[in-house]
This record gives C-alpha cells, structure tokens and sequence, in this order.
C-alpha cells in the first residue's frame, strides 16, 4: 500500500543512515573507553571490603557511621 501511494503522488520515502553509534570508528572508541573504566576501576575499587566502608573511588576518602546514603531522597525531600 505504500509503494502505491508514494507513486500516485509522487513522493517517495527515504531514511537515513541508522545506529550511527555502530560505525567502525565509534565502535574502537567505545572499546578503548570501556578499556580506560575497567584499568581505572581495578585501581580504585568501590568495592574494597577491607573495612566494609563506603569509599570515594577517585580520592579513597572512607565514609563514617554518620553517612546516610540510604536515607538521601527522606533527608532531601525534608527541605523541597
């Protein structure tokens, strides 16, 4: 029913490239990004369980038994 319609009205339909996001430079760059994470990661594990705290992965600062984190969205909708 398409193809019909666009010849009796002369028209046509087109589309352009899809999923650029797929191209062989994106791709490369996706992995060496992915590549940077995980070597970043193994250096600074947010999963150290050497003392169960919770952890800054880029500066190490360990959290105290005043944190909170769980109770983020009560706390904060305290002052809205």
């Amino acid at each position: 029913m398409n193809n019909p319609m666009q010849q009796f009205t002369g028209t046509t339909f087109t589309t352009s490239d899809q999923h650029k996001d797929t191209n062989p430079a994106r791709t490369a760059r996706d992995d060496n990004d992915t590549r940077k994470l995980l070597a970043f990661l193994q250096d600074h594990s947010p999963f150290d369980e050497t003392d169960g705290a919770l952890r800054n992965i880029e500066t190490g600062v360990a959290a105290d038994s005043r944190v909170n984190a769980e109770q983020a969205k009560a706390i904060g909708e305290k002052f809205v």
